[in-house]
């Protein structure tokens, strides 16, 4: 035996026409849910505009980041050849 209850909660409020025909919903029911509906997506909308502005934001910084890691690696590059040991190489008399 199924409970009215569930009925309901499945199929909604089942509301009687003056005519003695059964409706599962009226038109003012269905005028709120387009607002409803509506108004979620504006929602949505405003909350994935400000997704992309955040996402946009860290991708600029992202690059920021790159673009200074690289002049670190070109720093690094010519301190490390300006390190070089620039003296002649010893030659051993017995490996000549």
């Amino acid at each position: 035996m199924i409970d009215k209850s569930e009925i309901m909660r499945v199929f909604g409020k089942i509301c009687e026409d003056t005519s003695g025909h059964r409706q599962n919903t009226s038109k003012e029911d269905i005028q709120g849910q387009e607002d409803t509906s509506n108004t979620n997506m504006e929602t949505e909308n405003v909350l994935l505009k400000q997704e992309v502005c955040f996402l946009k934001y860290q991708l600029e910084a992202a690059q920021e980041r790159e673009k200074w890691f690289q002049t670190q690696i070109t720093t690094m590059a010519s301190s490390f050849k300006s390190l070089e040991d620039k003296r002649p190489k010893k030659r051993f008399w017995f490996l000549s």
